[in-house]
């Protein structure tokens, strides 16, 4: 499987950033192409989930529409940045996307997951992924992890942490959980 984001420092640089462009827009149609599902990376957006977390539960969505992203998202300005704040309103036509969100300490929020699998099974999307331990601190964030299936597919969601469920939800119920 094709690791979308984290790859260790050093990969991408080595490359010129034409061919890093190139084989990111490959890989997207072929995965679009195939069906199946991919990690989505959401540090490409300046955005924070609206509603309160939980430091002990996991939030979880499947986002099908703007109205989905908007709803659960919102924009995080920050001075120095300038990322979106949303995917553009035609990524919605062919992509659902399932959200995972959970308040971590603020050590390194950008690498607490490390995603191990995303399989679609019917109409069952499994994510599977390893959360890196996170060392004791008085500031607390929050660290998310997206997964992008195409559109109308994944109607039960199953987040897997380290081998145990930790959120499982169906869109029939609510489109969204917070266990």
């Amino acid at each position: 499987m094709h690791r979308i984001f984290g790859a260790p420092d050093g990969v991408r640089s080595s490359w010129p950033a034409w061919a890093t462009l190139l084989s990111t827009v490959l890989i997207a149609c072929a995965t679009a192409a195939s069906g199946e599902p991919r990690f989505f990376d959401l540090s490409g957006f300046q955005v924070f989930v609206v509603k309160p977390l939980d430091h002990d539960k996991p939030y979880c969505a499947l986002l099908k529409s703007e109205s989905d992203w908007n709803r659960v998202f919102h924009p995080a300005a920050h001075m120095g940045f300038n990322k979106p704040f949303a995917p553009p309103a035609e990524y919605w036509r062919d992509h659902d996307l399932a959200v995972l969100s959970q308040i971590v300490s603020v050590t390194d929020v950008l690498h607490v997951y490390t995603p191990t699998k995303a399989l679609l099974t019917g109409d069952q999307l499994t994510v599977s992924f390893v959360r890196r331990p996170q060392k004791a601190s008085t500031s607390f964030s929050e660290a998310s992890l997206a997964v992008e299936s195409r559109k109308g597919r994944a109607h039960r969601v199953d987040f897997i942490e380290d081998g145990k469920p930790i959120c499982t939800f169906s869109d029939k119920l609510s489109g969204e959980k917070n266990p």
